[in-house]
């Protein structure tokens, strides 16, 4: 007995042994390759280091080189891999990791230190700040390295006595300065165009050279995945007259990360076919122009709209707000979510053509394949709030208009009853027998009489009858009394249809010759 009880406990002891050395060896493997991780993005940024290093470099030895070199190296404005080991402007690559280098210019114009976007007074000798970042695909949370350095032209090294300057100021959706977005400066009736790059106060200043009597400019940004507050990603002000000799710092402009929202429609079990094409309304706490709100068509249950101004947004269906609705904050680069109650219209269609599917489409659709047109039950319809039209489809007539517009609200809308067509024709040729009625959409373009038992519907014997029939286009014929005799009328020219019109009586007169197309 002590054995087998021995021999328990032994396998208890292994097995929590194992567990012990799976933990310890999980936490150990953790450490070790974290420590990996921090040993190659430590490898990174000496090499990052380096380049830049290597950077200002080169610029420092053009600027000085020769008289015109401060004047180039600030024309360049913003410029990504000038020194690369290959062809100008492909990555660095160092140890097997493709490096970036970018490369942005501002003059110091005010000579205080303090930002040009403020204004001030040009200095005789500005100096001209020299901003290299350098990054890498694989950087994750790093930051991209940074060196500056600030170069001052010896006097009278060829800057122009008449020099102008603009400076852009860039703020984020918080208000603070923005650095490290592309600002182009260009002549608002073309060609002259400069690059800069805000610095840390978030301001891009470019000189430029207006003509004597003065010229107007325009600024224009254009990062990847970032909009203004209209949610233009590439968006432009009137920087107005500049003169020769003067500093303009008259635009401001928030530009942030583009943000998104995944909009959910919530309740009663709706679907993607309850709810395409319909329109969710957003509420902007931040914008311009004359509304706060947008419309947006969704294409599902779930819809997510993108290149969005990071803000506070509320969304709601349709186009006339609740009272209340829910709200959420969407912070720059951030995709949020929020869901918006649905409750869909619930109906019933009462005296639908026999043996016709029902389709419903929005209130400008003309037939049954127009966009946002679906299949619905007539016994147990329903539909996203708002107006519908309605169509009985069916391979005897086609597609036939019904009731519409309906205004679909929210809950029990009771019944919709499908009012009654009908087509009267006097005055069929005498001595004719059974009149007849064939669609349109049945035998257009044939030229042929139809066979009146399976393809066309009786409207009575001649030479006058009446005929309950949905809305359509309509050829009528007569056909021989007692089988004796050719058919009257055919159904080819266009000067042989009836339109019979939804819920009316349509009387059509036959008028005529006897044999030919009425």
């Amino acid at each position: 007995m002590s054995t087998e009880r021995d021999r328990g406990l032994g396998l208890v002891e292994v097995i929590v042994a194992v567990v012990l050395l799976g933990v310890v060896t999980s936490a150990v493997l953790a450490i070790v390759l974290q420590a990996q991780a921090t040993t190659v993005n430590n490898r990174s940024r000496v090499a990052a280091s380096n380049l830049a290093a290597r950077e200002i470099d080169y610029v420092r030895e053009q600027f000085m080189a020769t008289d015109a070199g401060p004047l180039q190296v600030a024309n360049a404005g913003t410029v990504v891999n000038p020194h690369s080991f290959g062809a100008a402007g492909t990555p660095l690559i160092v140890d097997g990791q493709s490096y970036t280098v970018k490369r942005s210019v501002a003059w110091n114009v005010t000579g205080t230190g303090s930002s040009a976007c403020e204004g001030g007074s040009l200095v005789q000798h500005p100096t001209l700040n020299v901003r290299v970042e350098v990054t890498w695909p694989s950087m994750g949370q790093t930051k991209p390295v940074v060196n500056t350095t600030n170069l001052a032209p010896p006097k009278g090294a060829g800057l122009p006595t008449n020099r102008s300057y603009i400076a852009v100021k860039v703020l984020d959706a918080d208000g603070q300065p923005n650095p490290g977005r592309s600002v182009t400066v260009f002549r608002t009736s073309g060609g002259e165009s400069r690059m800069g790059t805000t610095d840390q106060s978030g301001c891009a200043v470019v000189q430029v050279s207006p003509n004597a009597s003065g010229t107007s400019y325009s600024m224009r940004l254009g990062d990847a995945g970032y909009v203004d507050i209209s949610g233009n990603s590439a968006p432009e002000r009137l920087i107005g007259m500049v003169s020769q000799g003067q500093l303009n710092s008259s635009v401001d402009i928030s530009y942030d990360r583009a943000a998104s929202l995944r909009i959910t429609l919530v309740g009663g079990g709706v679907l993607d076919a309850d709810v395409a094409g319909s329109s969710v309304s957003l509420y902007q706490s931040e914008y311009t122009g004359s509304s706060a709100i947008t419309a947006h068509t969704v294409s599902g249950v779930t819809t997510t709209i993108s290149g969005l101004w990071p803000t506070e947004y509320g969304a709601f269906l349709g186009t006339t707000a609740p009272s209340t609705f829910s709200t959420v904050d969407i912070r720059p680069g951030v995709t949020a979510a929020l869901e918006v109650p649905v409750t869909l219209g619930t109906f019933t269609l009462s005296a639908v053509p026999a043996g016709a599917s029902v389709i419903a489409a929005p209130q400008t659709a003309t037939s049954c394949t127009d966009p946002g047109a679906r299949p619905v039950d007539p016994a147990a319809g329903a539909l996203m709030p708002g107006t519908w039209v309605f169509f009985a489809q069916s391979d005897s007539f086609g597609c036939s208009p019904g009731p519409g517009p309906v205004q679909v609200t929210d809950g029990d809308n009771g019944d919709v009853p499908w009012m009654p067509s009908t087509l009267t024709i006097t005055a069929a040729p005498e001595g004719g027998g059974p009149i007849w009625a064939v669609s349109n959409a049945r035998v257009a373009g044939t030229c042929t009489v139809p066979e009146p038992a399976t393809e066309a519907f009786l409207v009575g014997e001649a030479p006058t009858g009446t005929v309950a029939l949905p809305a359509g286009d309509w050829y009528v014929f007569t056909t021989p009394a007692a089988g004796v005799g050719p058919a009257q009328g055919q159904p080819c020219a266009s000067t042989g249809l009836v339109r019979v019109l939804y819920g009316t009586d349509t009387i059509f007169a036959w008028t005529g010759p006897s044999g030919e197309q009425p």
